[in-house]
């Protein structure tokens, strides 16, 4: 089969939850070619998709730890004809190369260009447990409105929802499955261990601010912000998958924003979790609120130090992850 696979570049999480979709997919024996649009990707991005084209639609501002309303909104009006652009060319070409199937992980281009040229589509994402399940609800309906009609936008014309999940959920739609986290097949039978240090990823912080919220009560190693310095027992790290997956293996537990591909990550082997997530970014709260919900971790409103300690200073760590494979499931389902 020849599948399209869209993928949204809005922090790491949609590129590795696709990599492994797309790994099991071309072992499969399809034909699986990569779009992606948002951000400027990582530079280990080809290592795990292969080549893939590339449309840069960066919409999000986020400064320090907030996400900044006014000047999303402003981007998403400057990009809205670039990105109709780009589904109609995207539409042409699925017609001319006669594409079977188009999966989209909540990458819009794609998901519209399916059904401008009526090629069956299926959308993979965290965010339709916030509008297609019986998820408990976060935050005022003032605050979900928009967030809501965002994720009902990107999954136009897509056929079937799989809506990924770290904890059990019901679909509140005909054409919606739950599914259990995607993450690295090698990761479920990773060894863990207890290296004494906590790891952080947090990409949308300052270096000054992070420094300033940890505390210095034991090391921590931080990825996030690609560069490589010491501060006494703070170490920050380079941009490399297999570095933080490693250090994920050996760390005492992991501060993240709302990140849910790193949530997962961290259940399937164990590791506590502390969410942080980022100021007016409803997306992230729902995750970190639904993480707490879960046991899985802890969620703090903001980064500081007081926060930090009380979750080094929790041990209780959960159990590592029974969960699903929503990979498995997803190509069973699509019959692939």
């Amino acid at each position: 089969m020849k599948i399209l696979y869209g993928v949204q570049i809005q922090g790491q999480g949609h590129i590795n939850r696709s990599a492994e979709m797309i790994q099991r997919l071309r072992a499969r024996g399809h034909q699986v070619e990569v779009f992606a649009s948002g951000q400027r990707p990582p530079v280990y991005a080809k290592e795990v998709l292969g080549d893939f084209d590339f449309v840069s639609l960066p919409l999000f501002s986020i400064v320090d730890g907030r996400l900044q309303h006014l000047k999303t909104w402003a981007r998403l009006a400057a990009l809205l004809p670039r990105q109709f652009a780009a589904s109609r060319e995207l539409a042409s070409r699925l017609t001319k190369e006669r594409f079977d199937l188009v999966l989209s992980d909540f990458e819009p281009v794609s998901s519209w260009a399916a059904g401008h040229a009526g090629v069956p589509g299926a959308g993979i994402a965290a965010q339709y447990r916030m509008t297609h399940t019986n998820a408990a609800k976060v935050g005022t309906r003032r605050m979900r409105l928009v967030p809501e009609l965002g994720t009902r936008a990107c999954a136009a014309g897509l056929d079937t929802l799989f809506a990924v999940s770290f904890s059990a959920l019901q679909s509140s739609a005909s054409h919606v499955n739950v599914v259990g986290p995607i993450v690295d097949s090698a990761l479920r039978s990773t060894q863990t261990s207890s290296g004494g240090f906590f790891l952080v990823y947090l990409s949308s912080y300052s270096k000054a601010r992070i420094l300033a919220s940890l505390p210095r009560s034991v090391p921590f190693k931080v990825y996030g912000l690609d560069c490589q310095e010491r501060h006494g027992d703070i170490e920050f790290l380079p941009t490399s998958r297999r570095g933080f997956l490693c250090d994920l293996a050996a760390c005492e537990g992991v501060v993240l924003g709302g990140s849910f591909q790193g949530v997962c990550e961290a259940a399937v082997l164990g590791k506590r979790v502390l969410c942080i997530p980022l100021a007016g970014y409803y997306e992230e709260l729902f995750c970190a609120e639904h993480v707490q919900r879960s046991g899985l971790g802890r969620m703090h409103p903001t980064l500081e130090r007081q926060g930090l300690k009380t979750f080094v200073a929790d041990g209780v760590s959960p159990a590592p992850g029974t969960m699903g494979d929503g990979a498995a499931d997803i190509i069973e389902e699509l019959a692939l």
